[in-house]
């Protein structure tokens, strides 16, 4: 009799997991990552659908030269985010291999 109530519990704990879509997770949050393309000297936007946004030239010259020059455009690509619900997670720039500065910004999904 044990083996029977065991056999059916462990059948039905089989199924009950085969049974889980773990393939696609749902999570609450779209997110947008901002970073300066130090190639063309530009701001983009990567959303998370896949879509990239060329917000603006920064400068002719690199900015590593003169980093105050772009700022006004980070404040504007900020503002265009924060506009369409997004809000800042994090940002981050590894000093020791001197990479430009990125920023997370998320919003919750409709």
């Amino acid at each position: 009799m044990k083996r029977i109530l065991l056999s059916l519990l462990i059948l039905v704990a089989a199924s009950t997991l085969k049974a889980q879509d773990t393939t696609k997770v749902k999570g609450k949050y779209e997110y947008a990552f901002v970073y300066l393309y130090a190639m063309y000297d530009s701001l983009e936007i990567y959303f998370e659908d896949g879509t990239k946004m060329n917000f603006a030239r920064i400068a002719p010259q690199p900015l590593v030269n003169k980093p105050t020059k772009g700022f006004d455009i980070y404040i504007k690509a900020f503002h265009f985010l924060e506009d369409k619900g997004y809000e800042l997670i994090t940002s981050d720039a590894n000093m020791v291999q001197n990479s430009s500065p990125f920023y997370i910004f998320r919003r919750r999904k409709e």
